[in-house]
């Protein structure tokens, strides 16, 4: 055989090359499937609310865990405007009392009831009691943290009635494209977190307020890695169960910064 034919063998350079481009490649359809299980989470979250006509209010404030939408931001900018114009000299709508109330900020409560309704039930999930548990114990842990919470409910200043509904959105392509990748009912694509809250002092209620917090997903520096692990749980097709735990450690904290913001005047 002529040498002058032998093929010319790759260079370390080319291969490095190819070996980086076949990996862009497993980037961006990975990036691509990503994408296309979260809008069409997206969409199934839209018609299940279409169907049951949920009602929606928007939040005051968003923590640095959770990501909303933008609406919610233009929703804030407006409020803020008219609290602006208005001088915030009143008590807040959003907390409702019979009568006037002062509260200070240094009053102690007990958690008297805790109720938690679960929407979206899944064997692949926790069970209706463990997310009750974990919601109720970050609760009293968060109030205890801040310094708000009593050692007993006989020296509590305010008792808590709090009910929750707690609603898990589920990806659900109805046997569409995606199934072919990942199954249906697997995926945790986001919570809806609705509560209320009255509080209570000798038998009686002094004051009390509701949120309806929909959509939220993991967001911020926390949010990325609970984003990674349902990445893999889509590309293995095993689901991200796990995620769930991130939810029920957090959602009590926007309980915890309502009781706080109380105004005490």
């Amino acid at each position: 055989m002529d040498a002058s034919n032998t093929p010319e063998r790759p260079t370390v350079l080319a291969s490095i090359g190819r070996r980086l481009v076949a990996r862009g490649i497993d980037c961006a359809i990975a990036v691509l499937i990503f994408f296309i299980v979260k809008f069409s989470a997206a969409r199934a979250v839209k018609q299940l609310e279409n169907a049951f006509q949920l009602r929606k209010m928007p939040p005051l404030f968003k923590t640095r865990y959770f990501s909303g939408t933008n609406s919610y931001m233009r929703v804030f900018a407006v409020f803020l405007a008219a609290c602006l114009m208005a001088g915030c000299a009143s008590k807040p709508d959003y907390y409702i009392s019979p009568a006037p109330v002062t509260i200070p900020k240094t009053a102690t409560y007990w958690l008297d009831t805790f109720d938690v309704e679960v929407v979206g039930k899944n064997e692949r999930f926790l069970p209706d009691d463990k997310v009750r548990q974990q919601l109720g114990v970050d609760l009293v842990d968060r109030l205890l943290k801040a310094k708000r919470y009593a050692a007993s409910k006989d020296k509590a200043d305010y008792l808590l009635d709090v009910n929750v509904i707690y609603t898990r959105r589920i990806q659900d392509t109805q046997g569409g494209f995606m199934t072919a990748i990942v199954d249906d009912k697997t995926i945790l694509a986001s919570v809806d977190f609705n509560y209320q809250v009255k509080i209570k002092k000798a038998g009686a209620e002094v004051l009390h307020f509701s949120q309806a917090r929909q959509g939220l997903m993991p967001g911020g520096y926390k949010g990325d890695w609970q984003n990674m692990k349902t990445m893999a749980g889509v590309l293995t097709n095993s689901g991200n169960s796990s995620v769930e735990t991130f939810y029920t450690g957090l959602l009590s904290r926007f309980i915890v910064d309502d009781l706080r913001g109380i105004p005490s005047r």
